[in-house]
């Protein structure tokens, strides 16, 4: 089991040369063809997915780790964190305590003159 594991190729760039010797890429498509699925995804992505077996894994942005099985593009599950998820219990409490502390209605006042005196849109 685990040989056959560690044989298994994992990731984008596959062997992680980035070369692909046998490759025969289409070298053009359009919306129809040498497509061979469209999935909606939740939101927008500019992440690179990451193949492992017969499924694809990807970001939607913001904190959405999506799975996709590849051969067919069904969605097969997603996971949306916060970053607060990164974190451990106590750092969180820290951070909350600080938000608390903070005086909204001030910071929006603030935040709004810098914008109106420093923030000049562009005329063309």
């Amino acid at each position: 089991m685990i040989a056959q594991a560690s044989q298994q190729v994992v990731g984008w760039h596959l062997d992680t040369t980035g070369r692909f010797l046998d490759a025969a890429p289409p070298i053009e498509w359009s919306a129809e063809k040498n497509i061979l699925w469209k999935t909606l995804m939740p939101n927008w992505s500019n992440s690179s997915p990451l193949l492992v077996g017969d499924r694809i894994f990807v970001c939607s942005e913001p904190t959405t780790l999506v799975c996709v099985r590849a051969s067919d593009g069904e969605i097969l599950w997603q996971r949306t964190n916060t970053y607060l998820d990164m974190l451990s219990p106590e750092e969180v409490d820290i951070i909350r305590q600080k938000l608390e502390e903070v005086d909204i209605e001030n910071t929006t006042k603030i935040s709004d003159r810098l914008r109106r005196n420093w923030i000049k849109p562009r005329m063309t």
